[in-house]
């Protein structure tokens, strides 16, 4: 038998083998984010093209020395398990390092390198929880009313106390453990004080309650507004100035105990962000 008449009976085994062979899965393609929600945090992948013999079965998330296994929330969408409390701190810490997606289908496995994108933005609504404060502009709604003359003392303070009462000002608006640390200062409607300082270290949170009293207020026709008060705290006074700019900036001097303006302040504060409800009252 000829070369060619060899091939020729070759030709329907190859086709067979061509059939049966397993499909290419280089059109499965793998996004993987770190997401947060109620104080939950999840590694998440989302696939495009996982259909057919490329369908996922099974994935996995390798950050560093960390390894999840996924679990199938939909064909498209893959999670791990929760984590919570400082277990949520140290995932959501890993946004932003290369992650190995490895997707296993009937077709083979398809590995895909990609940076672990950070939880999405919240919506940002003035004012409310866990969002970022719009900057007043041309037909925005302005986070303060602002009085039509420039107040002080007790006027001022009548008029931004509805902000100032059961709001905080964080250097986290989605609040801890949706950053790996947080500050916030608390101001409660009772006229109680706290102050939280969330890390994903045990023991190296800082937690202060007292109650304040407002020793020195302004207004601005701008909307933006300053308070100082002190704090009474486990048996000594603490000093503190704010300023909140109109757009919800909030910059701060602190004097400690044994210190009082107008010397030097001990430190200088922010900036951070106000925010309602104050949480923890």
């Amino acid at each position: 038998m000829t070369h060619i008449a060899r091939l020729r009976a070759l030709l329907p085994v190859l086709a067979i083998l061509l059939a049966l062979a397993p499909a290419a899965t280089g059109a499965v393609t793998a996004k993987p984010q770190v997401t947060s929600a109620g104080g939950v945090a999840r590694v998440e992948v989302a696939l495009t093209g996982a259909t057919g013999r490329s369908a996922a079965t099974a994935v996995t998330v390798t950050i560093g020395a960390r390894r999840f296994v996924l679990v199938k929330r939909t064909a498209a969408r893959w999670r791990s398990a929760p984590f919570r409390g400082r277990a949520a701190a140290g995932v959501l810490a890993l946004a932003g390092k290369r992650a190995v997606v490895r997707v296993r289908t009937r077709a083979g496995v398809r590995v895909v390198r990609a940076p672990l994108a950070a939880p999405p933005a919240a919506p940002g609504t003035p004012g409310a929880p866990g969002t970022t404060p719009t900057t007043p502009g041309a037909g925005a709604t302005p986070l303060f009313a602002a009085p039509a003359q420039e107040l002080s003392g007790n006027d001022a303070f009548t008029h931004f106390s509805r902000y100032l009462l059961n709001g905080r000002f964080t250097d986290c608006l989605a609040g801890w453990p949706n950053c790996a640390v947080e500050e916030r200062y608390v101001h409660c409607t009772t006229g109680a004080w706290e102050y939280h300082r969330y890390t994903p270290t045990s023991g190296a949170d800082i937690n202060s309650y007292g109650s304040f009293t407002v020793t020195g207020a302004v207004a601005r026709t701008d909307g933006s507004w300053g308070v100082e008060y002190i704090v009474s705290a486990y048996g000594n006074q603490y000093f503190y100035s704010w300023q909140v700019a109109a757009n919800g900036t909030v910059t701060g001097q602190y004097w400690a105990a044994g210190n009082a303006p107008p010397n030097p302040p001990n430190e200088i504060l922010g900036p951070f962000t106000w925010a309602q409800p104050a949480g923890g009252c």
